[in-house]
């Protein structure tokens, strides 16, 4: 079997230096996104911000080329429109940016906790004007001995715990992005930790297919245990954002280093 990875990032789009609605600019839905006109990319709008999907890739190349081809149709919209993409991962926008039912629809589908079993709850946040993008992971064609839910929590030792210390944004971990978060999908595993961070420079897109690798060839030889000491740093690391777990993790696996 061959290993694939593919992605599904979402982007604010910015006006003046200040985060604002992709609603209307781009089109497109969950159930009906816009095809870009190149095969297997395809943009829409997720709430305020803007969303787009790529094939799944098979090698490291592939992969971050797919993933910088696929933030260039969203910038076209961008420019378009006389907007910017924004860097940031979470940020609260104006009131007149979110008068749309649009932009009052959070999430499609649950998703699970690979420490617990149990499905998420929906996130709550007293700040009605938050908003966040994330950057998650799709995987596929993992060997038949690696078990998914393992393997979930293998990818949270060697990509959410380093993303504490690569990704700037501690308020987007607040309400998405906690350790564990995933969904089971027809061709393996879609990991939903991670913010859209990596998606911006090769260096994070190819650091991000390694990681993956490894997390991979790590869950076909070792299990971590739901309530041991390991998993629970991990967790800890991850939904604290404790760069201190961090570096405690990494002298036990130095292969997690970034």
């Amino acid at each position: 079997m061959v290993v694939t990875l593919g992605a599904d990032p979402e982007v604010f789009f910015e006006y003046l230096g200040r985060p604002v609605s992709a609603i209307g600019l781009i089109g497109g839905s969950k159930e009906t996104p816009r095809s870009t006109g190149e095969d297997g990319f395809f943009v829409l709008e997720d709430n305020v911000a803007a969303e787009y999907n790529i094939p799944p890739a098979t090698s490291p190349t592939a992969f971050s080329d797919n993933v910088a081809r696929g933030l260039a149709h969203v910038e076209s919209y961008a420019k378009a429109n006389d907007r910017v993409l924004s860097f940031l991962a979470s940020a609260s926008f104006e009131p007149k940016e979110l008068d749309n039912p649009q932009a009052q629809e959070f999430g499609c589908m649950p998703d699970y906790n690979a420490w617990t079993y149990a499905m998420n709850e929906p996130p709550h946040t007293e700040d009605a004007n938050f908003r966040t993008v994330g950057g998650h992971v799709h995987v596929g064609g993992y060997p038949e001995n690696v078990n998914s839910v393992n393997l979930i929590r293998c990818m949270d030792l060697f990509l959410g715990v380093p993303s504490i210390i690569l990704d700037k944004d501690k308020d987007r971990r607040k309400l998405y992005g906690k350790a564990g978060a995933f969904r089971v999908k027809d061709y393996g595993v879609e990991y939903r930790t991670l913010s859209n961070f990596w998606i911006f420079s090769s260096v994070n897109r190819l650091w991000v297919w390694n990681a993956t690798q490894k997390a991979i060839a790590f869950a076909a030889d070792n299990t971590i245990e739901t309530d041991g000491v390991i998993g629970e740093i991990i967790k800890h690391t991850i939904n604290e954002s404790d760069a201190d777990g961090y570096y405690s993790l990494l002298k036990e696996y130095p292969d997690i280093g970034v």
